[in-house]
């Protein structure tokens, strides 16, 4: 589709990626590395870093701040079922260990910043996470559609309440390493 666009379009894979050896001048994932075993990530993470000229910029989540009323924690519950199975969804807390451990050269700088949840009481993006999670369960687990169903509904009724309670996304973490 973005080639009949005129759009020059490059696929490949995380651990080789086909670019030349500090051919970009910025690289960035998003939620990522959080879907790779250690051994992959860390070969992904090498593989981001030697075709990087200037600057690469890792962002993952960290589900620890996850938390709210007793449906928000259903969602999260049930999300931390189904996708916990593929993804760590805690590895923002271990992103800057990571890329330290992998990447020391003295020429280089890892710095971190967190992005820190605050408490809201928007439910639209807890009702698309719902939906999206529904979707999913469907295509891979069809057998646990109906709790995704059930939670997608209580998500969407406590969104429609006047006054819902407030709840706290999960944070992020974001690794930048200069070079």
């Amino acid at each position: 589709e973005q080639r009949r666009g005129g759009n020059e379009v490059v696929q490949g894979d995380a651990v080789h990626l086909p670019f030349r050896d500090k051919s970009t001048e910025v690289t960035h994932t998003r939620l990522v590395l959080m879907h790779l075993s250690p051994e992959k990530r860390e070969e992904v993470i090498k593989d981001i870093l030697r075709l990087t000229k200037e600057r690469a910029l890792f962002i993952e989540p960290d589900w620890r701040s996850f938390q709210g009323n007793e449906v928000v924690n259903r969602l999260r519950d049930f999300a931390l079922k189904f996708l916990g199975q593929k993804a760590d969804l805690y590895f923002g807390a271990k992103l800057q260990t990571e890329i330290g451990r992998l990447f020391s050269e003295s020429s280089s700088m890892v710095t971190a910043r967190p992005f820190e949840s605050k408490p809201i009481a928007d439910y639209g993006e807890l009702i698309k996470m719902a939906q999206a999670l529904k979707g999913l369960v469907n295509h891979n687990q069809p057998a646990l559609l109906a709790e995704a169903e059930e939670i997608a509904k209580m998500v969407e009724e406590e969104g429609s309440k006047e006054n819902p309670e407030a709840f706290t996304l999960p944070d992020f973490m974001l690794v930048e390493v200069r070079l």
